[in-house]
């Protein structure tokens, strides 16, 4: 009885496990996915490099690992064209804020 248990769980862990992997696929595929999972990567630390010297250093490298593994584990095996389309999609976002910063101090100048 005790085989049967185990082989039931192991198949209802592969079922969950193929679950999360179609979600995944499903967030990555399409702009707004991959702007939450970007999000989370930014919240994470995985675009920035601060070194303050002490014990803060450990919580933002575990912060960054996090990231690092849900990169790894759930876009990059995929191929670097969902990597390389949330990168180009940063890019433009950017561009977008820095146009609107700017046009913002023209405005502020002409008053």
């Amino acid at each position: 009885m005790a085989d049967e248990e185990l082989d039931a769980e192991q198949k209802a862990m592969a079922l969950l496990d193929l679950d999360i992997q179609n979600a995944w696929n499903g967030l990555i595929e399409q702009p707004a996915g991959r702007l939450i999972l970007w999000s989370i990567l930014n919240k994470c630390g995985n675009f920035s490099f601060p070194h303050y010297g002490d014990s803060t250093d450990v919580l933002l490298r575990g912060r960054q690992q996090v990231g690092q593994e849900l990169l790894e584990e759930f876009v990059l095996h995929r191929g670097m064209k969902y990597y390389t389309d949330m990168l180009l999609e940063a890019e433009a976002r950017q561009e977008r804020l820095d146009q609107a910063a700017e046009q913002t101090d023209r405005d502020n100048e002409e008053l």
